[in-house]
């Protein structure tokens, strides 16, 4: 991939109880981002090791070693793209052998034959194999985070040597890409990303990009936090306890909400597609979703309807031991990146529905259910 001139930004992080950061420095095309480790604690029960390292979380599939990793979410500048991620390890120190490490549970299932127990690593050889996983570049309300896990801990099953890495070195080169047309620019979205990121003063580098410019059932001069989608017939239920006289109960509150019907937005052409496949109920919905993050400036969603009213996106999803399922679930409804379909095919949410990558995981708006079906109902739910 060809490397391009971009901004960089380099941080240390010295993983202690809080981490400590590192003065920044600035280079052509990359970001740069140094992380050290201290020595793990290393415990044991019933005569299986269990090991800890400040600053990082345990985690462990079913049949493999429990180990702590370190998450790492990166915020790329705007308008940039990881075209190539290079981690360094150095300082290897090793902590001996004899380790029985503590190994992942299997799920039961009730009423089922028990899963296989079976191990599931390879205890010739390292594991994890690798230093590191890219886990993928999710949008975060128009900020691009790159989502990456460190493994400076490492255990070789046959001999029971664990090994640690002091110092890791992560470097991406960046590519010039479009921006993300999700990003607000306020303060508010600002605050929830610098939360999680590694990097903070790359928020510095991103601007509005600019709000949808179809005229539609949302004015850009009206603002309102909570969005309830109904259907016209509960939505226009008369009497105490509506739906109506929630979106008042929030405006007392402090959050200003209001009520819109499915009926109403399926007849906006402002939710359209060409695409037979992407103009379907669910997919007006979320292009009103979409419309309302942008221009009401909307965090909070209700979807007020069992799914025969209000219709859930099944997610095409793989379990344990690579078993697929399809499940429902309104994450289509929050997570408002990508068409959630990029190959065009009748599975949805397919980890490679999102352009060839994972689909979007972080959600721009908060989302909700009233699984609610009957005008009592819905009087019982407010």
């Amino acid at each position: 991939m060809k490397y391009r001139t971009c901004l960089s930004l380099a941080v240390a992080f010295f993983m202690l109880s809080i981490p400590v950061y590192g003065g920044n420095e600035r280079r052509d095309n990359t970001l740069i981002f140094h992380y050290t480790f201290e020595k793990p604690a290393i415990h044991r029960y019933d005569n299986l090791t269990y090991a800890e390292m400040d600053g990082l979380v345990e985690t462990g599939d079913a049949g493999e070693p429990i180990i702590p990793v370190k998450p790492v979410y990166i915020l790329l500048p705007q308008g940039k793209a990881a075209a190539y991620i290079e981690v360094e390890e150095s300082g290897s120190v090793s902590l001996g052998e004899g380790y029985e490490m503590m190994i992942g549970e299997y799920p039961s299932r009730e009423g089922g034959a028990a899963y296989p127990s079976a191990q599931r690593f390879d205890p010739s050889q390292p594991f994890p194999v690798t230093s590191h996983r890219v886990v993928g570049t999710y949008g975060l309300r128009g900020f691009e985070i790159l989502v990456m896990v460190l493994y400076p801990l490492h255990y070789v099953g046959e001999t029971g040597e664990l090994y640690y890495f002091r110092e890791m070195t992560i470097t991406i080169c960046l590519e010039d890409t479009s921006p993300n047309p999700l990003f607000r620019g306020l303060a508010r979205d600002y605050g929830r990303v610098a939360q999680i990121i590694e990097n903070p003063e790359a928020m510095g580098t991103y601007a509005e990009v600019g709000r949808r410019g179809t005229a539609s059932l949302v004015d850009s001069s009206e603002e309102y936090e909570y969005v309830i989608i109904t259907s016209s017939a509960l939505a226009h239920t008369l009497g105490q306890n509506t739906f109506d006289d929630f979106a008042e109960f929030k405006g007392n509150f402090g959050v200003s909400a209001t009520v819109v019907t499915i009926e109403d937005i399926e007849r906006d052409a402002a939710y359209w597609n060409d695409t037979p496949l992407f103009n379907d109920t669910r997919a007006k919905i979320r292009n009103f979703i979409i419309d309302a993050y942008l221009n009401w400036h909307t965090d909070y969603v209700l979807l007020a309807g069992d799914v025969d009213i209000v219709p859930v996106r099944n997610m095409w999803v793989e379990g344990e031991f690579g078993q697929w399922y399809s499940v429902p679930s309104d994450i289509y409804y929050a997570c408002l990146d990508g068409s959630y379909n990029s190959d065009g095919d009748l599975r949805w949410g397919e980890p490679t529905d999102g352009n060839g990558g994972d689909v979007d995981l972080m959600a721009e708006v908060y989302v909700g259910r009233a699984s609610v079906g009957t005008a009592d109902e819905m009087r019982t739910f407010v």
